[in-house]
């Protein structure tokens, strides 16, 4: 993500080089992964670097309803999982990053996003996501115990 805001890259375009946009998109995933699966200092670290990337979707959103504009566009799609799951990954992850108060204008694109049709219909219901993040956490206690 940070590769596409500092190289002024249009998010309803393809990334030209998509291996460093994935290398940033990844750092992203992992400070998440951190801040679900860990405690502690680690934890802390986590949640620390997703408000970054948090900061920087807020500063990307300002004054548009997408990424790409007025219509959904390529980021949109790519980070969209942010705009259902993460809510689910903070609550069984115990922390907070997302604050509608410091992102408003990510929370009005999270709003826009979900609201629309084709997203609507994709989404699986609270209780299925829940499920499936409870089961990665058990999991890696499991793991985490032998």
């Amino acid at each position: 993500m940070k590769y596409l805001f500092l190289s002024g890259a249009s998010s309803s375009i393809l990334v030209h080089d998509f291996s460093i946009f994935k290398k940033s998109l990844m750092q992203f995933y992992e400070a998440a992964k951190r801040a679900f699966f860990s405690s502690g200092e680690t934890k802390a670290e986590g949640v620390e670097s997703v408000v970054e990337g948090l900061h920087l979707l807020e500063g990307q959103i300002i004054g548009k309803k997408f990424f790409g504009g007025e219509k959904i566009g390529y980021l949109d799609i790519i980070i969209g999982w942010i705009a259902y799951w993460f809510q689910y990954i903070e609550e069984i992850g115990e922390f907070k990053a997302m604050d509608s108060t410091k992102y408003p204008c990510l929370h009005a694109w999270i709003n826009n996003f979900i609201q629309l049709p084709i997203i609507q219909q994709s989404l699986p219901t609270p209780d299925v996501v829940k499920a499936v993040f409870r089961g990665f956490k058990d999991a890696a206690a499991l793991a985490g115990a032998n």
